[in-house]
């Protein structure tokens, strides 16, 4: 999957985690799997100007505050275009994604109509494995 299909994929996930005035958290769980495709100075200044100052091998999760929508939303593009493992956690806890260095993803969603949506616009991204 090409850069611009990613950034669409995480487009597409992004807004059903995240809601107005609910905070949200987006762990990075593992990094530096394929160190030709990432530029972690770009994820730490990102990290920096949210207010994180520890690496990431230090704080991995990053808190998104709920009126910081685009800020969230980039924390997440970059973990997917630079391979990253990471989850995206809603406070709520009624909705999580986990996106892995090998290109495959999970949502996990309380509401079956949120997975429902979710699946018919994954099927017109063509990014549904066998498996859904």
């Amino acid at each position: 999957m090409d850069g611009g299909a990613r950034t669409a994929l995480c487009k597409l996930l992004y807004p059903n985690v995240w809601h107005p005035g609910s905070d949200l958290l987006v762990w990075t769980t593992e990094w530096s799997v394929w160190p030709s495709g990432e530029h972690v100075p770009l994820m730490t200044r990102l990290r920096q100007a949210l207010g994180e100052l520890r690496a990431i091998e230090d704080a991995p999760a990053q808190l998104i505050e709920g009126e910081s929508k685009d800020d969230g939303e980039s924390i997440v593009v970059l973990n997917c275009l630079f391979l990253w493992d990471c989850w995206i956690l809603s406070e709520s806890g009624e909705y999580a994604v986990f996106l892995c260095h090998d290109e495959w993803g999970e949502v996990y969603a309380t509401s079956a109509s949120t997975l429902r949506d979710l699946t018919e616009a994954l099927k017109k991204m063509d990014v549904l494995s066998d498996h859904t």
